[in-house]
C-alpha cells in the first residue's frame, strides 16, 4: 500500500539479498516459514512476491498454507478453486492456467490461492502431486514463492520445504518463540 516507503525498501532491500545468494534458474522457489501463528509469514510472502514481480520476473505467489489461508485476503481474489484443488486430483493440472488470479495492479504477479480448506492438509501436501504440479509451474515462472502454515504443523512445512527446496524462517521481534 506504501510502494516507496521504509518498509518497501525493506523488502526490495531482502529481494536484493535474495537474487545474490539464493535465486538461479534450478533454484527458484522460495517457502516461507515460521515457528509460530501471526509471526508474519503471508505479510512476508506477498510483499517479497510484489518485490521480485517489480522487477519484471515472472513471479507466482502460492498460498500452501491449507489451513488457515491468507493470500486470497490480501489480494481481494477468488479463493473458492486453489491448490487444494489441484492436490485432491478434482481439477486437472492442464486447467492450471485459469487458477491463478493475475494481480492487475503488479504485471508480473500472480496468486494461486488455497482453494477450499481440506480435512486433510497434510495428506494432500505429502504426496507425489505436490512435488510433480511444482515442477510443472516451474517451468512457467521465474520465480516462485510459498505461504507455508507455521511449524507447528510439522507434515505440512517439512512437505512444503522439501519440494520448494530452500526456506526462509521469519521471526516476529518479542513475539516468536523456538525451541
Amino acid at each position: 500500500s506504501s510502494p516507496f516507503g521504509e518498509l518497501a525498501e525493506e523488502f526490495r532491500s531482502i529481494r536484493g539479498q535474495l537474487l545474490n545468494n539464493w535465486l538461479t534458474p534450478k533454484q527458484k522457489t522460495l517457502a516461507i516459514v515460521s515457528p509460530g501463528s501471526k509471526e508474519g509469514r503471508s505479510y512476508v510472502a506477498a510483499n517479497l512476491a510484489m518485490a521480485f514481480s517489480q522487477t519484471g520476473r515472472s513471479t507466482l505467489l502460492i498460498d500452501a498454507n491449507l489451513r488457515s489461508p491468507r493470500q486470497h485476503e490480501i489480494f481481494k481474489t477468488n479463493s473458492r478453486i486453489g491448490l487444494s484443488m489441484l492436490l485432491a486430483g478434482r481439477v486437472r493440472i492442464e486447467d492450471l492456467d485459469m487458477l491463478p488470479d493475475s494481480i492487475s495492479t503488479f504485471q508480473n504477479l500472480t496468486v494461486l490461492n488455497c482453494g477450499a480448506v481440506p480435512p486433510n492438509p497434510a495428506e494432500l501436501l505429502d504426496n507425489r502431486r505436490f512435488d510433480w504440479i511444482m515442477r510443472e509451474l516451474r517451468k512457467f515462472y521465474d520465480v516462485i514463492i510459498i505461504d507455508s502454515p507455521p511449524a507447528t504443523y510439522k507434515a505440512d512445512v517439512m512437505s512444503i520445504a522439501s519440494v520448494a527446496g530452500s526456506a526462509l524462517m521469519v521471526a516476529r521481534s518479542g513475539y516468536s518463540k523456538m525451541d
